[in-house]
Protein backbone atom coordinates (compact mmCIF):
# COMPACT_ATOMS: atom_id res chain seq x y z
CA UNK A 1 0.00 0.00 0.00
CA UNK A 2 1.10 3.15 -0.77
CA UNK A 3 0.97 6.69 1.21
CA UNK A 4 -1.98 7.46 -0.95
CA UNK A 5 -4.25 4.09 -0.59
CA UNK A 6 -3.61 4.78 3.91
CA UNK A 7 -4.67 8.20 3.50
CA UNK A 8 -7.68 7.35 1.97
CA UNK A 9 -8.09 4.47 4.79
CA UNK A 10 -7.67 7.03 7.41
CA UNK A 11 -10.02 9.29 5.58
CA UNK A 12 -12.93 6.43 5.30
CA UNK A 13 -12.24 5.36 9.14
CA UNK A 14 -12.88 8.88 10.39
CA UNK A 15 -16.22 9.82 8.67
CA UNK A 16 -17.35 6.40 10.27
CA UNK A 17 -16.40 7.54 13.41
CA UNK A 18 -18.35 10.69 12.79
CA UNK A 19 -21.24 8.44 12.00
CA UNK A 20 -21.13 6.20 14.97
CA UNK A 21 -21.03 9.95 17.03
CA UNK A 22 -23.93 10.64 15.41
CA UNK A 23 -26.22 7.69 15.97
CA UNK A 24 -24.36 7.24 19.83
CA UNK A 25 -25.28 10.66 20.99
CA UNK A 26 -28.63 10.47 20.23
CA UNK A 27 -29.04 7.50 21.90
CA UNK A 28 -27.19 8.88 25.38
CA UNK A 29 -29.58 11.88 25.39
CA UNK A 30 -32.22 9.19 25.55
CA UNK A 31 -30.83 7.35 28.04
CA UNK A 32 -29.41 9.91 30.30
CA UNK A 33 -32.62 10.74 32.22
CA UNK A 34 -32.39 6.84 33.19
CA UNK A 35 -28.83 6.93 34.41
CA UNK A 36 -29.58 10.08 36.69
CA UNK A 37 -32.02 7.63 37.96
CA UNK A 38 -30.36 4.63 38.56
CA UNK A 39 -26.90 6.86 40.38
CA UNK A 40 -29.35 8.66 42.63
CA UNK A 41 -30.59 5.54 43.76
CA UNK A 42 -27.20 3.96 44.23
CA UNK A 43 -25.97 7.35 46.19
CA UNK A 44 -29.04 6.53 48.60
CA UNK A 45 -28.10 2.78 48.91
CA UNK A 46 -24.29 4.13 49.86
CA UNK A 47 -25.97 6.73 52.40
CA UNK A 48 -27.91 4.26 54.27
CA UNK A 49 -25.13 1.75 54.65
CA UNK A 50 -26.21 -0.39 52.37
CA UNK A 51 -24.73 -2.64 49.89
CA UNK A 52 -25.93 -1.50 46.43
CA UNK A 53 -28.59 -3.83 44.61
CA UNK A 54 -30.12 -2.28 41.95
CA UNK A 55 -33.90 -3.03 40.94
CA UNK A 56 -35.48 -1.75 37.93
CA UNK A 57 -38.71 -1.20 40.55
CA UNK A 58 -36.70 1.46 42.09
CA UNK A 59 -36.24 3.90 39.38
CA UNK A 60 -39.92 3.31 37.87
CA UNK A 61 -38.27 1.27 34.76
CA UNK A 62 -41.54 0.87 32.61
CA UNK A 63 -39.27 -1.33 30.48
CA UNK A 64 -40.04 -5.17 31.01
CA UNK A 65 -36.32 -6.10 31.57
CA UNK A 66 -34.88 -9.95 31.70
CA UNK A 67 -32.85 -9.14 35.11
CA UNK A 68 -32.59 -6.34 37.47
CA UNK A 69 -36.03 -7.80 39.13
CA UNK A 70 -36.26 -8.57 42.68
CA UNK A 71 -36.10 -12.20 43.98
CA UNK A 72 -39.13 -14.00 44.73
CA UNK A 73 -39.18 -16.37 47.38
CA UNK A 74 -40.97 -19.56 45.71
Amino acid sequence: MDFTEMTLLWHISDVLMGVMALINIPVILILSNTVVKALKDYEIQIQQKKNPVFFSKNIDLKQKTDYWNEKTNQ
